[in-house]
């Protein structure tokens, strides 16, 4: 790809190719670029290069030239990556041993957040999605609007551990037997009888909230309880059950039947879900455009 001419007043400096090295090995590799090897660091090079030249032809484009960004806003856009540190000092210490001081840090980040600008004004420019884009959408993919039955559950557990006799595997089931004793066999008072007996007696952190588990889906518990739950009638105890870490004693406050979004519900968001697809096809082929013809891969679009 030929290089863009670069306009007076936004021309690279080495900040800048500094901040996009440590930008894009964070992304790419999630470490600095002093913790990649050779091949990594090849590849990051030959990324980065490929963003600055598409930079530098969208901060020359036409749509450049009407972005002003103030001073509060690249200050904010430092604080934020200054907050990601323990203080300043490791802030400041940081961008040193990355070849950026704050002057060039200012610069990189009003140059990225300048590109970003131009892009946002390109994606909308796309066209607006229409009706039947969003109606289809959510008939090819009514999967996607299902969601399960779940179920409100609290849960007491009496560990296994052999190593104390208190736990050992009599003793517990022992223990969890007498617990569901205690409850008794009325279920007017199972409820709070239930709530009562976790807070006192259960050995989970559940217990803090009497043995809430909240709203469970298929597949969030144990296998024997998860199979357990979703076998109860409401207002139902079950147990005891063994699982892996021991015996719980179950109780199934509500179900909430399984279903779909209807498409009042979701239109809105399929059509947010398109527009933004809209504009990101819009802002690649601008920036195709743009740059002649040349592969656009390492930009973030909207």
């Amino acid at each position: 790809m030929a290089e863009a001419a670069r306009p007076a007043g936004v021309a690279r400096t080495d900040a800048m190719a500094a901040y996009a090295t440590l930008r894009t090995a964070l992304a790419s590799f999630a470490k600095p670029p002093a913790e990649l090897d050779k091949a990594q660091l090849a590849e990051v090079g030959v990324i980065v290069r490929r963003e600055l030249v598409i930079e530098d032809a969208v901060l020359a484009s036409d749509m450049a030239r009407d972005v002003r960004l103030s001073d509060t806003e690249i200050a904010a856009a430092v604080r934020e990556l200054q907050a990601r540190y323990p203080g300043k000092k490791d802030f400041l210490l940081d961008l040193e041993r990355h070849g950026l001081d704050q002057r060039g840090l200012r610069r990189a980040l009003g140059r990225e957040l300048t590109v970003a600008a131009v892009l946002e004004q390109v994606g909308r420019g796309a066209p607006e999605v229409t009706e039947d884009e969003v109606r289809g959408y959510y008939t090819e993919n009514q999967a996607r609007f299902a969601f399960p039955e779940t179920r409100e559950a609290r849960h007491i557990l009496v560990t296994v551990n052999d190593d104390f006799t208190e736990n050992s595997h009599e003793a517990a089931l022992a223990r969890i037997g007498h617990i569901r004793e205690e409850i008794g066999t009325d279920p007017l008072y199972w409820a709070e009888r239930f709530g009562e007996k976790a807070a006192t007696s259960s050995e989970c952190p559940t217990a803090m909230q009497q043995g809430r588990l909240g709203r469970v889906r298929p597949g969030q518990l144990y296998p024997e309880l998860d199979a357990a739950l979703f076998a109860m009638q409401q207002g139902e105890i079950a147990g005891p059950i063994e699982t892996e870490i021991g015996f719980h004693l179950l109780y199934c406050e509500e179900i909430y039947a399984a279903g779909e979004l209807d498409y009042a519900q979701v239109a809105e968001h399929i059509r947010s879900h398109l527009q933004q697809a809209h504009a990101r096809r819009h802002q690649r082929a601008w920036l195709t455009s743009l740059c002649g013809g040349g592969k656009t891969p390492h930009i973030t679009v909207a």
